[in-house]
């Protein structure tokens, strides 16, 4: 589903945004579709059930703070409803420290992700900008 904006980042540009726009919000609708479902049945094919990492990519090459905030919701969700799956038990809750090291850990993807010395200073400007105002981390 996201496809074209990791190549792109890949070879060091930003994707476009008018069509990443719309791969979020169409991707937000299927994730969160996916999750109201019992773990078991989540669909292994990212365009069925699309990363939410990839999700919380490009709410943040969006400077969509609003869906950063629910991109990161999902991507604690899908992190504890895979770890009860590994356990054979429910998920629990989260706690702020665990959240936290989770969206750094997916944020650090997504620098890693890309050449040396291409877009790492606007990607690093995006992350201050939303996670400086913004309760996630």
């Amino acid at each position: 589903m996201f496809t074209e904006m990791i190549r792109d980042l890949k070879n060091g540009k930003l994707p476009e945004i008018p069509p990443l726009k719309k791969r979020l919000q169409f991707a937000i609708i299927k994730k969160l579709g996916v999750i109201k479902q019992p773990y078991l049945f989540w669909p292994p094919d990212p365009k069925q059930n699309p990363p939410a990492t990839h999700i919380l990519w490009a709410a943040l090459i969006l400077g969509d703070s609003e869906n950063v905030d629910l991109a990161a919701d999902i991507l604690m969700q899908e992190h504890h409803e895979r770890m009860a799956a590994k356990a054979g038990g429910k998920s629990k809750g989260q706690d702020l420290l665990e959240r936290q090291v989770i969206i750094h850990s997916t944020l650090q993807e997504l620098e890693n992700l890309l050449p040396p010395d291409s877009l790492q200073p606007i990607i690093q400007k995006k992350i201050r900008k939303i996670f400086n105002n913004s309760s996630s981390t």
